[in-house]
């Protein structure tokens, strides 16, 4: 374990799996104390036993306001300092244009309402406590590009741009030393991937490969990396930035 980041607390929503989990076990390497926030509280508890004392897991429901409010209670007033929000949780759900409202509301509710209420919260605690602050928005490169399958989540994860842009300008205008950042996965080897891929066209996953000059899907340890510096005092200049991990995909015309 290195100390990059001790003293620092963390909370990683998502955390219990996939480029969360990722996020999750670089941090706590690097000295960080991180809540492993999760939808999933049973997927959390296991992570957090397995990685010891800097991690502890928390059931929050990212769509429900006042489960943010229980699980940064013990940020508010005199607790311990917020020093960084990761909103890492998402759903990706294999749906095209003509998804029912009940589904295209469903992932608005989770991959931007949810960045929405944690962006809020966060800025609000640390702008009390005075600490300087890190916030994390987790958008897809899948802001920048439509797929026939995926127009919720692509409307969704452009809205994490939008969201965070204006959320810059807040602390800017109120003198906050907070730095609000996003970052753009391609597509990485996670359980939602391989959950979803044999719901698609056949085919779909060679197609996808060949989008990533690389020749090969990310590996989720790398996404763990980029967060990690970000909440390093090193990326000070860092602020509402689109920090875009996708292997070239958006490089190419393929």
């Amino acid at each position: 374990m290195h100390t990059r980041h001790q003293g620092k607390n963390v909370v990683v929503t998502g955390g219990a799996s996939g480029l969360g989990e990722a996020i999750v076990r670089r941090l706590v390497a690097d000295g960080a104390t991180v809540t492993v926030a999760d939808i999933n509280a049973e997927a959390a508890e296991t992570l957090a036993d397995e990685l010891g004392e800097l991690a502890c897991a928390a059931h929050l429901d990212v769509t429900d306001p006042a489960s943010w409010t229980r699980l940064l209670a013990g940020f508010d007033g005199d607790g311990a300092s917020l020093h960084c929000l990761v909103n890492n949780a998402g759903v990706a759900p294999t749906a095209d244009l003509m998804m029912s409202l009940d589904t295209w509301r469903s992932v608005m509710a989770v991959d931007l309402d949810g960045v929405f209420l944690g962006t809020q919260s966060a800025v609000r605690i640390m702008g009390q406590q005075g600490v300087r602050g890190s916030v994390i928005n987790k958008s897809s490169v899948m802001a920048y590009v439509g797929q026939t399958m995926t127009p919720a989540y692509s409307a969704a994860k452009a809205g994490v741009i939008g969201l965070t842009k204006a959320a810059v300008a807040y602390v800017s205008e109120h003198d906050l030393n907070i730095r609000i950042n996003t970052i753009h996965p391609g597509t990485h080897l996670t359980p939602i991937l391989l959950n979803e891929l044999p719901k698609l066209p056949p085919g779909f996953e060679d197609l996808e490969l060949g989008r990533h000059p690389v020749g090969h899907f990310g590996d989720p340890v790398g996404i763990g990396a980029t967060v990690s510096f970000l909440l390093d005092d090193d990326a000070e200049f860092f602020q509402g930035s689109e920090i875009v991990i996708d292997g070239g995909r958006l490089s190419v015309d393929r």
